[in-house]
């Protein structure tokens, strides 16, 4: 398969290109589906303070 980026519903802007991805079934296939998720930063300078809180 080849990866792609797509903006999820709670996006802050409505995408034009409208398009919708549907993964197809592989239940059976033996194959094993990644999913990787990527959560905006709303602040880059507060997030990299917090960062070294931990």
């Amino acid at each position: 398969g080849a990866p792609i980026i797509l903006r999820g519903t709670r996006w802050p802007e409505t995408p034009v290109s409208g398009v919708l991805h549907r993964s197809p079934p592989i239940a059976g296939t033996g194959e094993t589906r990644l999913l990787l998720v990527l959560d905006p930063i709303d602040d880059p300078a507060e997030e990299a303070a917090a960062a070294y809180k931990h």
